[in-house]
């Protein structure tokens, strides 16, 4: 088996992604390092995750039978569909682009009008060939990729993707039996493929998997010839492993089919919302083993876990929202843990977030967004950790395709009139011109506290209304002081000014919500 794996993916025409061409850029091992491979999809309800993995599979070589079809757009306004992929082989150093046929079904008024394969209507036959006025009524094109066996056909060296693929290895019915049968067979390793598997399992002890030991056996004479599997749990008894709770058995089928399943052999796995029926220890451990396989397998995963969507684990992040919009961001980057936690996840299910500075400030604007009324945005607040996080956190969104709000105190106008170089050079230009040695950092802090000077500054960057935007982008800072000041309803002077505190936040909530 040829080392490729996927490189890119150019699609446009496909289910709810519609006409616009879209680009996925995977990431693939480098034998080196711990998930160089691994890639995950992540995106809100409906979005598209499974049928992107659908398409991923059909394109690394899955192949499909005519009975499957993956459907295309309901309509032919926006043109026929298009599907090529690029498959790279880091050993060789050489790549290999392909493009994907497509079997169309035009129907109309529930009659077959034509079946072919085509890459464009001009290619079907005059009497089949519908006129502009009969396409606009067309209920349905019923465009299906045919799948094929590519090999050879422009690949090099024979390379049958037939065998690089395994669409959801999960299975719907856990079949521990024939894991244990298959554990059974003599090892090709050396060592008993029974004590490694023991070894794996209990790697996982440190979330509290419980498993000490496992047996075996094959069934005796006159027995029903089922293998018997039990396992030794924290308690010092054996139990048949099928009596375990379902996570546990989940883990024990992921072990043995990353391990020893017919998904340790492949080049290219797919896997469609790995984090079914597993406890949150046991998908962030599982996501390590991923890690680890992925130094050699190019693992596509699809998730709505935030424990899965680990973007300092995975190495690319692929995100599709509501509107079927793929965008692809490295592990590289991201921020740093430390300011992007587990909870900032959450933003990778969902369209448009709203950050605020702190822990204190998450509790005031939950409690008012409660009280004022907009309670269906609390799910999309977050903690920026301080002002200074704002561009990183807005620059991370924008990449994802979210839209980004951020509320934040008055003095956040202070910060983005920081000394630029075009003020530095002017400023020294200034300095220069008056013959005198002043330091430039200290003239800006001078200008910049002086009351008359500030206010202008502020005015320039700070759109005039009852809330302020600076710049024009989403950031709101407070008009009336700093938020403890809210919390208190009153203004540095201490002049009882709650009210207009309460009709800007109001303002700052219907903003959002209306934007």
């Amino acid at each position: 088996m040829r080392d490729y794996y996927l490189k890119t993916l150019e699609f446009a025409g496909y289910r709810k992604y519609g006409g616009i061409k879209q680009t996925l850029e995977a990431t693939y091992p480098d034998y080196v390092t711990p998930g160089s491979g691994l890639n995950v999809i992540v995106g809100s309800i409906g979005s598209g995750k499974t049928s992107l993995l659908e398409l991923l599979g059909l394109v690394s070589g899955q192949g499909m039978f005519d009975r499957d079809r993956l459907a295309i757009n309901d309509n032919i306004e926006g043109g026929l569909p298009s599907v090529s992929a690029t498959f790279v082989s880091p050993v060789h150093s050489s790549t290999t682009t392909r493009t994907y046929p497509f079997r169309v079904e035009f129907t109309m008024t529930g009659r077959k009008v034509q079946e072919s394969y085509v890459s464009d209507l001009s290619s079907l036959e005059e009497a089949d060939r519908p006129n502009q006025s009969q396409q606009m009524k067309y209920i349905r094109a019923n465009r299906t990729f045919k799948g094929q066996v590519h090999e050879g056909n422009g690949y090099p060296n024979g390379l049958k993707i037939l065998e690089s693929i395994d669409v959801d290895s999960r299975t719907e019915t856990i079949n521990l039996t024939g894991i244990a049968d298959a554990l059974l067979k003599p090892s090709t390793m050396g060592e008993s493929n029974i004590e490694q598997f023991r070894e794996k399992l209990q790697s996982f002890s440190h979330i509290g998997l419980g498993i000490e030991d496992i047996r075996m056996s094959e069934p005796q004479r006159g027995e029903r010839a089922v293998v018997h599997f039990e396992a030794k749990v924290t308690d010092g008894n054996w139990h048949n492993v099928q009596d375990l709770s379902d996570g546990t058995k989940e883990l024990i089928c992921w072990i043995y089919e990353l391990n020893f399943g017919d998904s340790s052999n492949h080049k290219i796995v797919c896997i469609d919302e790995i984090e079914r029926s597993l406890h949150p220890q046991i998908q962030t451990a599982l996501l390590e083993v991923i890690r680890d396989r992925a130094t050699r397998q190019q693992f596509f995963i699809t998730t709505h876990s935030i424990h899965i969507a680990d973007p300092h684990v995975a190495e690319r992040i692929h995100r599709i929202s509501k509107t079927g919009t793929l965008k692809t961001v490295s592990k590289s980057d991201f921020p740093a843990r430390s300011i992007f936690t587990i909870d900032h996840r959450r933003a990778f299910f969902g369209d448009d977030v709203i950050f605020v500075e702190g822990v204190d400030d998450l509790a005031f604007y939950i409690d008012k967004l409660d009280e004022y009324g907009y309670s269906e945005l609390i799910n999309r607040v977050f903690i920026l950790g301080g002002k200074g996080n704002v561009e990183k956190f807005e620059s991370i969104m924008e990449a994802l395709n979210i839209k980004f709000h951020a509320i934040v105190d008055d003095d956040f106008s202070d910060k983005v009139s920081k000394l630029n170089s075009d003020k530095r050079r002017f400023l020294e230009k200034v300095v220069s011109s008056l013959g005198v040695s002043i330091d430039i950092e200290e003239l800006d802090v001078s200008l910049s506290t002086h009351s008359k000077i500030q206010d202008i500054r502020r005015a320039s960057i700070i759109d005039d209304k009852n809330y302020r935007k600076v710049n024009g982008k989403n950031i709101y800072p407070l008009k009336y002081g700093r938020l403890e000041e809210y919390k208190l309803g009153i203004d540095r002077e201490r002049n009882d000014i709650k009210v207009d505190q309460e009709a800007e936040l109001k303002d700052i909530f219907e903003s959002i919500k209306s934007s």
